[in-house]
């Protein structure tokens, strides 16, 4: 009976404690002939915002034929208020900020006329990758409503509405050592017993 009642309690305390975390958040795309999914590595920033650091994964578009493994995010300033912005010689300047909320409090943004709600995983300058041959794809949140918006830059600039979800990616030396204690505590509850 005391050996149970320490499990629950060990089981209990393990349901209320929060998933061990790297600031790994892992996405995936989709829309129409779009599919992409990865990680997105980030650093807390304050006010709930967190820089995006490092990406890896895939992404692909049918109808454009981008397709290939990502090959890195593409370096901008960490600012909701100052953006980097990408020159785009057919669009002019595109705003990114490699900034992405876990909670879905983004701010409201502008860029030029167009303004954004907040309420987004994502703002409205959102965050740049490359691609193979040089192209690089915008991801970024329009607001509530209107969900989020993709730009590819490519030869034709092909913009799209995806769906994209963020969830939290478990630390995988974490997980490794959560569960090492796990294993060691069940051995000694088993050996008392």
């Amino acid at each position: 009976m005391k050996n149970s009642l320490i499990l629950l309690a060990l089981a209990a305390g393990l349901a209320a404690t929060p998933a061990a975390l790297a600031n790994n958040y892992a996405y995936t795309i989709s829309g129409t002939g779009i599919s992409g999914s990865g990680t997105l590595t980030a650093t807390a920033a304050g006010g709930g915002a967190y820089d995006i650091t490092g990406i890896s994964g895939t992404f692909s578009d049918s109808a454009t034929g981008l397709s290939g493994t990502i090959a890195g995010l593409v370096p901008g300033s960490y600012s909701t208020t100052s953006p980097s912005y990408y020159n785009e010689p057919s669009i002019g300047p595109q705003p990114f900020d490699n900034i992405v909320y876990p909670a879905g409090n983004s701010p409201a943004t502008s860029y030029g006329s167009f303004s954004a709600l907040g309420g987004g995983t994502l703002d409205y300058f959102g965050f740049l990758f490359g691609l193979p041959g040089g192209n690089e794809v915008n991801v970024y949140f329009i607001g509530p409503g209107s969900g989020y918006g993709l730009v590819e830059f490519d030869s034709s600039e092909t913009y799209g509405t995806p769906s994209v979800s963020f969830t939290a990616a478990p630390e995988p030396g974490s997980l490794l050592l959560l569960a090492t204690g796990m294993l060691g505590l069940g051995v000694l509850v088993l050996r008392r017993a």
